[in-house]
């Protein structure tokens, strides 16, 4: 038995060493009997019917077995259709994919390291919008073809669906029980992404992928870097590592520990961000992340961003509120709060709400270096902001806003309507502000010295403004002026802007529209405002225009703006009326006794006389009332009726005011009514009733005067001589009634009393005709 035993073992033992060696020379043996022309052409043909794109292998395929079933190719090349770009879809140098042999007998495939070399894909999007992949969806085109055409294309048709046929049959198809990959290479890989559209073009290189077997039941190393070049950008660096695998049963997706970094081009990072955990459900397209932290980091200034939990929906193109917590640590700056979106696929939508903690504005600002200083160094202190917002692709709104900067509370709502062309929609109401605080001290210098009083308004703020809303403010102050119970309304449409406005400010109130209209040769502002009752001293002072004129004013002013090619001309007309006012600057007593010292120098009494006098800023003249018409010509007022009407005089006048360059030129005439009230007293009874010509000149804030005391003279020269004239055809009356014997000497007529000059008419007639019929 032991005998026999041997001998058979012996003889399976020769058996079996003999089949092994038959079967190592048979997968040895086995690349050589494999056609691989056959297989490439196929293959050829496969890619080309099922694309329709062209597939170029360069050189023969390299086929090993043992203990691989692999592959290696030359340069593989796929073109992409011609009306996309005339550039190749896809280059790879090298590729290299092997399959273990003895699995894949048992339906089990592990397959190799896939490694590409210098694969080269160039992504384009079109003049019309489409691109490199839709170009491998579209159907056969519908254009007319002729007979012989379609025969070859038939023929081309059927040949290349036999050669598929006959290389399925040859290499049928089955379904695996298990695969397993033992990891993917990516060297020197190259993405160009080219949008003809918006003329930008985004180039990746260096691409490096490294990964283990994403498809076992455990997590695999994943490796990733590249160099990015943006459309007018610098270059920049990007490396991700994470620990991935693949469950091809459950089609998940998993992630974890998955750390970004994106550094320029001196290899200084940019951004970092990292993610706890990824789950991508491929059946459900769903994607759930936790715990994704951002960290930018630009110039010193290191925002971070948390989000600790994402869903994402990539079938209904949606996410849930998605929470979020920006914060800053240098400048102490936090955002919170959520947002939502939904439809990004054509129509995206966005909803959510932020606010912010409690900053001082003014550390920001000195942290970036920014050259800004307001006047008030309290100013700028504390800033707050909370809103809702709503958006798509067609605008954006912001719901309860609300704003705390220093003392200031805005609130309300603000809606934006297309943004290629926006129109604004707003109700803001504001409890008090002072813009003045904000001004940089620049600012505040320059409007203090108020270098000149021209009117230049930004008609390219009204050019395509379309904005429909109202501001409302308990209390504001601007350019120093002191406005209360505000309020500005705004309407627009047709190339045309409406602006309405009420305020009550210094005693009184304003009211006032102004009127935007762009045509196609030019722009015209229409601005029509009253102040009515307005206490115009202290609104001139405060906002240093001047401080000369006081009293309660009413003013009417319509003026017109034309802007043609950038160029501003102005005219309009203001009415003027102040009543129980001064002028300050002219003391009416100065005027007196300068015209005192010439009426006594004119008859020798005083040797000097002051002609040309500077305006004193204590020195005023007060007056009942003012009135004016003022028109406005590119900057030029002028006035032709000024009257100023005082107890003591009455002030006539004409003359111009140069805005732009603030000079005055201006011909008073003052008419001395009554010495006794208020100017001068008895001692000026000898200017009654004379007219003074004043010549103001000079800058408007400090005029200088001069009487004319040539006119003076002349003037009140001509109204003695008249005085005499009239005294002296009196004296020549009186003798002539004396001598005819009209007259009692005891008890003279008044010329002035009516009734005896009629009884004097009636003696002389009854005179006459006695010694005419003697």
């Amino acid at each position: 038995m032991n005998k026999t035993l041997s001998s058979t073992l012996k003889t399976a033992g020769s058996v079996a060493a003999a089949l092994i060696v038959i079967i190592v020379a048979a997968i040895a043996l086995l690349p050589s009997l494999i056609n691989t022309s056959t297989f490439k052409e196929s293959l050829i043909q496969q890619v080309k019917a099922r694309t329709g794109q062209a597939l170029t292998i360069e050189g023969d395929l390299s086929l090993s077995v043992f203990p691989w079933l692999g592959i290696k190719t030359g340069k593989v090349t796929l073109s992409q259709s011609p009306d996309i770009s005339d550039q190749d879809l896809l280059q790879v140098e090298r590729a290299n994919i092997g399959v273990k042999l003895l699995p894949l007998l048992q339906k089990t495939i592990e397959v190799g390291q896939i490694t590409l070399e210098a694969p080269r894909l160039h992504f384009v999007v079109n003049q019309e919008g489409r691109n490199s992949l839709d170009s491998f969806l579209d159907e056969a085109p519908t254009t007319k073809t002729s007979e012989t055409e379609i025969k070859a294309m038939t023929q081309e048709k059927n040949t290349t669906e036999n050669k598929a046929e006959a290389y399925n049959k040859e290499f049928p198809s089955s379904n695996p029980s298990a695969i397993t990959i033992s990891g993917i290479k990516i060297i020197n890989g190259h993405l160009t992404y080219e949008d003809k559209q918006k003329n930008e073009r985004h180039i990746v290189n260096d691409v490096y992928v490294e990964t283990g077997n994403l498809l076992s039941s455990t997590d695999t190393p994943i490796i990733l870097s590249a160099q990015v070049t943006a459309h007018n950008s610098e270059l920049i660096f990007i490396t991700v590592d994470a620990n991935a695998n693949i469950d091809i049963n459950t089609g998940l997706i998993s992630a974890n520990a998955i750390n970004a970094n994106i550094a320029n081009k001196d290899k200084a990072t940019l951004l970092k961000a990292s993610i706890e955990s990824l789950l991508f459900d491929q059946k459900k397209q769903i994607i759930k992340t936790k715990s994704i932290s951002l960290a930018l980091n630009t110039k010193g200034f290191s925002p971070q961003v948390s989000i600790p939990f994402t869903d994402i929906n990539l079938k209904e193109y949606s996410t849930s509120a998605i929470e979020f917590l920006i914060s800053e640590p240098k400048s102490k700056i936090e955002a919170s709060g959520d947002i939502a979106l939904k439809h990004w696929d054509n129509n995206p939508m966005i909803k959510g709400q932020i606010k912010t903690n409690e900053v001082d504005p003014s550390k920001i600002i000195d942290f970036f270096k920014i050259d800004y200083k307001p006047s008030d160094t309290n100013a700028f202190k504390k800033l707050y902001l909370s809103t809702h917002f709503s958006g798509s692709s067609g605008g954006v709104s912001l719901h309860s806003i609300k704003v705390i900067l220093d003392d200031s509370r805005l609130a309300g709502d603000i809606s934006i309507i297309n943004f290629e062309n926006p129109s604004y929609r707003f109700d803001l109401s504001l409890d008090t502000i002072d813009l003045d605080r904000y001004l940089s001290k620049t600012e505040n210098e320059s409007n203090s010295k108020n270098a000149g009083l021209a009117i230049a308004i930004p008609i390219p703020l009204f050019k395509k403004l379309t904005a429909n809303g109202i501001f409302r403010a308990n209390t504001a102050q601007a350019n120093g002026a002191k406005l209360n119970d505000i309020r500005i309304g705004i309407a627009s449409k047709n190339q045309q802007v409406i602006i309405t406005s009420t305020a009550k400010l210094y005693e009184g109130d304003t009211k006032g529209t102004i009127t935007f209209t762009e045509n196609i040769e030019q722009s015209t502002l229409t601005i029509k405002n009253k102040l009515n009752n307005v206490n115009i001293g202290p609104l001139l002072r405060d906002t240093e225009i001047t401080d000369q004129v006081s009293g309660k004013a009413t003013i009417k002013i319509d003026l017109n703006i034309l802007d043609k090619n950038g160029s501003q001309t102005n005219n309009g007309i203001t009415e003027l009326l102040i009543k129980n006012g001064a002028l300050k600057g002219v003391d009416f007593k100065k005027i007196l006794d300068d015209t005192q010292f010439a009426f006594d120098k004119l008859r020798g009494k005083a040797s000097d006389m002051p002609l040309e006098s500077q305006s004193i800023a204590a020195d005023e003249t007060r007056f009942a009332e003012m009135t004016a018409t003022l028109n406005l010509n590119n900057n030029v007022l002028t006035n032709k009726n000024l009257l100023i009407k005082a107890p003591a005089f009455r002030v006539r006048g004409k003359g111009k005011i140069e805005l732009e360059g603030k000079k005055i030129d201006y011909l008073a005439s003052i008419a001395i009514v009554n010495t006794n009230s208020g100017q001068g007293g008895e001692d000026r009874d000898n200017l009654k009733n004379a007219i003074i010509p004043v010549h103001f000149y000079g800058n408007v804030s400090e005029p200088k005067y001069k009487i004319d005391t040539r006119a003076l003279i002349k003037e009140n020269t001509k109204k003695e001589a008249n005085k005499k004239k009239a005294e002296l055809k009196e004296e020549l009356k009186e003798k002539a009634l004396e001598k005819l014997g009209l007259t009692d000497k005891k008890n003279k007529a008044s010329v002035g009393d009516q009734s005896t000059k009629q009884k004097l008419k009636d003696d002389l007639k009854k005179k006459l005709l006695d010694e005419l019929f003697k």
